[in-house]
């Protein structure tokens, strides 16, 4: 085969602006640093190329089974199994795909190499799974109807049951098309292997049912009759719908689950700081260990342990949030958030304004206070917490038992809605 033919081939065609697609998309909607450093989310977050990598494969396979169609039936004729000639036909679609699908995955993590663990086998295999499922149904299209309807069918049958599948209330269904895989996942949790297994499920035994109808063969001939054939396909897609949705029937909108806690390693004394693979670095628990002594010698009763976990804070541990790639500032604000969770502060029926304006001043003080010698406290707090700033300041001017006191009494305030919060002094 010479390199001409080669690259005429239309699924080659569509590479290169399927890969400026994935570019031009991961810069205007992506944010890597929601999930770099953590491989498992990494690769979960390229599911959302599947609409740039499935569509060229389902195409393309369509176009050149028009092209068969057109030439005649080949595949009745040919001496070779009809399976090895579908495969000279889409090996293009198929490589076009995965190599779509690759680019985006080291797209997404150029700034995760050298991180702990590796990228998961079994998301992997659910991707090349999917895209397999694509390019046998542009096939199957291609060869049963005129390119007229083939091409545009196959890409629109493509998006479609990936977009509608990802927003149907019926959390199950989701997991068919795999789409729903992108929303895995925190450093502090993990994905149940339901998820991509309910994709493998599906698409593996749809491919086969697809390509049995694709490769048919007409009565008169050695096989079996187009209609055994197309009941034997029908029942592939039944089972695979079936044993898809009971693989994945417990599973919600998101594919995550706590992560085990065992991954933990836990370093210190007053406080011990609990972090994962991904964020065990020195700075962290430097900076950990240091704002906890700041909180410390106001005399504020401080819980021993601080774990990382996205769950709320108890009464012995704070729970907060790091990303592998948390700066000082980052820390400092997400230990000092970690003492007052705003869901549970809105909680109450009524005074949710005055509980959310207090929860406001009491992270800004104790972000404040944390940030002593280690960050720049006039860049931070942020986000939720930012409008208690000016208020936090005029608490720091007065005795330090009474601001003590005053994040004492708030602290449980907010979270009783019997009690009221008391103005700063």
């Amino acid at each position: 085969m010479t390199l001409r033919p080669l690259w005429r081939r239309p699924a080659f065609l569509l590479l290169l602006p399927a890969l400026v697609l994935v570019v031009l998309y991961s810069r205007a909607y992506l944010d890597s640093r929601d999930f770099t450093g953590y491989w498992l989310a990494v690769t979960a977050n390229s599911a959302i190329f599947l609409f740039l990598s499935a569509a060229p494969a389902a195409v393309s396979a369509a176009i050149e089974a028009s092209r068969l169609r057109l030439a005649g039936s080949i595949i009745g004729t040919s001496s070779r199994p009809a399976p090895a000639v579908m495969l000279q036909q889409v090996w293009p679609s198929l490589v076009t795909a995965f190599a779509v699908q690759l680019f985006a995955f080291l797209l997404l993590s150029r700034n995760t190499w050298g991180a702990p663990g590796k990228p998961p086998i079994f998301l992997l295999v659910a991707f090349a799974s999917i895209l397999i499922f694509h390019t046998a149904v542009g096939y199957c299209l291609g060869r049963l109807l005129p390119p007229v309807l083939s091409v545009p069918l196959a890409l629109f049958l493509s998006y479609v049951w990936l977009g509608f599948t990802w927003s149907t209330p019926f959390f199950p269904l989701r997991y068919l098309a795999g789409l729903a895989l992108v929303s895995c996942c925190r450093i502090d949790e993990t994905m149940p292997v339901e998820a991509p297994t309910a994709a493998v499920i599906f698409s593996m035994l749809g491919a086969i049912a697809f390509t049995m109808v694709a490769s048919r063969r007409w009565r008169g001939q050695r096989a079996l009759p187009s209609m055994a054939v197309a009941g034997v396909a029908a029942a592939l897609i039944v089972l695979g719908s079936t044993g898809g949705l009971y693989v994945a029937r417990n599973l919600g909108p998101q594919p995550t689950k706590p992560r085990a806690t065992a991954q933990l390693s836990c370093d210190g004394k007053s406080p011990v700081v609990c972090l994962y693979p991904e964020q065990d670095r020195r700075q962290v628990r430097t900076v950990l260990q240091t704002a906890y002594s700041n909180l410390a010698h106001t005399g504020l009763p401080l819980a021993g342990t601080i774990t990382a976990s996205s769950e709320a804070s108890t009464a012995v541990t704070y729970n907060m949030a790091i990303n592998s790639d948390a700066t000082t500032d980052d820390l400092v604000y997400s230990f000092a958030s970690s003492f007052v969770q705003p869901s549970v502060v809105a909680d109450c029926p009524t005074g949710g304004d005055v509980r959310r304006a207090t929860a406001n001043v009491i992270v800004s003080w104790l972000t404040l206070q944390a940030a002593r010698g280690i960050a720049n406290a006039s860049g931070i707090p942020k986000g939720f917490f930012r409008e208690g700033r000016d208020a936090a300041i005029s608490l720091t001017q007065v005795d330090p038992s009474e601001q003590v006191a005053w994040i004492e009494h708030n602290q449980r305030a907010i979270l009783d809605c019997s009690a009221v919060p008391q103005p700063v002094p």
